[in-house]
């Protein structure tokens, strides 16, 4: 989205306050359907949730339902920070791709499009994950055996809602959470980096255009050496 608003903008003669609207019209999307695709998830499980594909979004909650059910507790961390470094290294890839794309490609048709999007929709119909065997709803399970993470069960969950047996949590303690500085220490920092992080790949395509005169064919270039 970065690189291609440089040439819709030069394509249809945008100034900076409609870019901006574009742009974050994108980001509105983006947070919306990760709402939307957690709790699509906790009823349906990420397995079908990321293979439906209902938008960029529900990824990253589609990826944390996953690890819980597939990773070991001791491997989780590992496993997150593997993803989120993964995530940087797709974007500095897709810059250039992007601006290859955005330079050589002479667009999409309408009958193109429709027959990406009847195929899709026949790729991942119900009956393709109907051998899965998730349930109508994905549960944390808390045992005796987990004890790299049993402290922190032991201050975020009532005494009532640990036992020796597996134990599915139907209610989440969110006013004890969010008493915690710590969660918000979390929630502070990831805001003011995400602020920082999204404000550069948004914008730094655009200044490299029009404020150093980069050449538009190399603007994806150098905003993935940045990423």
């Amino acid at each position: 989205m970065a690189i291609a608003i440089v040439y819709m903008a030069k394509e249809f003669n945008w100034n900076h306050t409609t870019q901006g609207f574009v742009s974050s019209s994108f980001y509105f999307g983006y947070f919306t359907t990760q709402i939307i695709g957690g709790a699509l998830t906790d009823k349906f499980g990420g397995r079908i949730v990321l293979g439906i594909g209902v938008g960029e979004g529900a990824t990253f909650p589609c990826i944390q339902s996953l690890i819980t059910k597939w990773f070991p507790p001791e491997e989780r961390s590992r496993a997150i920070s593997i993803i989120f470094v993964s995530n940087f290294i797709g974007m500095a890839v897709a810059m250039p791709i992007s601006n290859i794309l955005g330079s050589n490609y002479p667009g999409i048709s309408k009958e193109e499009l429709d027959w990406i999007l009847e195929s899709k929709s026949s790729s991942y119909s119900h009956d393709n994950f109907g051998h899965y065997q998730s349930g109508s709803r994905e549960y944390i399970t808390i045992t005796e055996d987990d004890h790299g993470i049993q402290n922190e069960n032991d201050t975020l969950l009532p005494k009532n809602q640990i036992s020796s047996r597996p134990h599915y949590i139907d209610k989440i303690p969110w006013k004890l959470i969010f008493s915690r500085r710590e969660v918000w220490a979390i929630l502070l920092g990831q805001f003011f980096n995400s602020w920082g992080y999204y404000i550069l790949l948004n914008w730094l395509p655009i200044f490299y255009y029009e404020h150093f005169h980069v050449d538009i064919n190399l603007i994806g270039y150098y905003t993935g050496m940045k990423s």
